[in-house]
């Protein structure tokens, strides 16, 4: 005996519990479909139309180029969908919402949904990076989306359109805090980078243009070299046959290093330290680390008790009584410090770098620990805040997505 397969949500607004369960849809059913255009020759820096292409999509609108000519105009509440893509990309199926008419022209590779009976908002969630569509990835060759594959693509809505704005305005709302706290994120960073440049030496100067006022009359800042400060120090080789799933330590590699934090969402673990591990490659809490390879010049400390240093992650020993601890993590957490790494690098973010490079690192130093702590807690604080919002977007990403996986039935139940 065959069973019906039914589709409702896992949790659904009050109003429309009694209203059965949703309906299965075609892409084609619900929208009208169009190819863009291809923009490469009308190019205008001035111009009053912007060209949503692959880049303009997947940077959420940070890459744009626009143009006077648009050859594939886009219409408000319409939903552009990336067509093409490298193997095991980002872009592929992602989406970009049309919120206002006579302003986006839509490029080739891309193609623009109109919505009919169906709301706008809520298409365009269940069409963007749906599985269905990577799917067509192998992970080998780049994928390009047939129109006949995309509008085949089966979709399952509510049957009244008020539920669909039901559902449509709450995830809306959702988008619209992420976003704002994206923005204040980004203007955090910002802050962090301008303020740096202003309490630190510009180059070729040996004092900063904005200094505290009780140590105006201290002196010139002093240029060190780390290696007079600090010694770098080598993790242990882990083989990664020896990793378990759970256990009492956590083994810290690169991917756990990013910049200004410890990433612990993904971790391998041992459950017996190896005999031959040196006291160093146990780590404790505020330890300096940074990663060596992959994207070289990540720094970080370690935030949490048993944790253990793997190879290609170097670990900043701060020897030295006259530069402050906290100094030296604030000079590593700058963008030049990262950009001096990559260029020891050979100018490559994923090339390798050793001990010698980080310990030759050139930096300037005020005179007194006073001042070092004061430039060091003025910066932390900054941190400390721009740490809070790296994980509210965190968390808001994550109840987003769980948020959506109860809203909408599977297609696969």
């Amino acid at each position: 005996m065959t069973t019906k397969t039914t589709y409702t949500p896992a949790i659904r607004f009050p109003d429309f519990l009694n209203d059965g369960e949703w309906e299965v849809k075609r892409l084609e059913e619900i929208s009208d479909y169009e190819n863009g255009i291809a923009h490469e020759n009308d190019i205008d820096s001035d111009g009053d139309f912007i060209i949503v292409n692959s880049k303009f999509i997947s940077s959420d609108g940070q890459i744009k180029k626009r143009t006077n000519v648009p050859r594939c105009l886009a219409q408000k509440d319409d939903v552009l969908m990336v067509l093409s893509d490298l193997p095991n990309g980002r872009a592929l199926a992602k989406c970009f919402y049309v919120a206002e008419n006579n302003l986006y022209t839509v490029n080739q590779r891309i193609c623009k949904f109109h919505p009919k009976n169906v709301n706008s908002k809520l298409l365009y969630y269940l069409v963007n990076r749906n599985e269905y569509f990577l799917s067509f990835d192998d992970g080998v060759k780049q994928t390009n989306l047939k129109k006949g594959d995309v509008l085949n693509c089966p979709l399952i809505i509510p049957k009244s359109i008020e539920e669909q704005d039901f559902i449509a305005t709450c995830l809306t709302s959702l988008d619209e805090l992420l976003s704002a706290t994206n923005e204040k994120l980004e203007q955090l960073k910002a802050y962090k980078k301008s303020l740096m440049q202003k309490l630190f030496p510009a180059k070729g100067k040996k004092l900063p243009e904005l200094r505290f006022k009780e140590f105006e009359k201290d002196g010139q800042w002093e240029e060190k070299e780390l290696g007079a400060a600090a010694k770098v120090k080598s993790g242990y080789a882990f083989r990664s046959n020896t990793y378990t799933p759970t256990g009492r330590y956590t083994i810290i590699t690169i991917s756990n290093v990013k910049n200004g934090y410890l990433d612990l969402t993904s971790n391998n673990f041992v459950e017996h330290l190896p005999e031959d591990i040196q006291p160093h490659q146990i780590l404790k809490k505020g330890d300096i680390l940074i990663s060596m390879t992959g994207n070289v010049g990540r720094v970080c400390k370690v935030c949490c008790d048993n944790c253990l240093l793997n190879q290609r992650v170097g670990l900043v020993d701060v020897y030295s009584s006259d530069v402050d601890r906290n100094y030296i993590y604030t000079i590593l957490t700058s963008d030049w410090f990262e950009k001096s790494m990559i260029e020891s690098g050979q100018g490559a973010a994923q090339a390798n770098i050793g001990n010698k490079d980080i310990e030759g690192y050139r930096f300037f130093c005020p005179p007194t620990l006073s001042e070092q702590r004061k430039i060091a807690d003025s910066v932390t604080s900054i941190d400390e805040m721009i740490n809070q919002y790296t994980n509210k977007v965190t968390l808001l990403e994550l109840y987003k997505k769980g948020l959506m996986q109860q809203m909408f039935p599977n297609s696969k139940q």
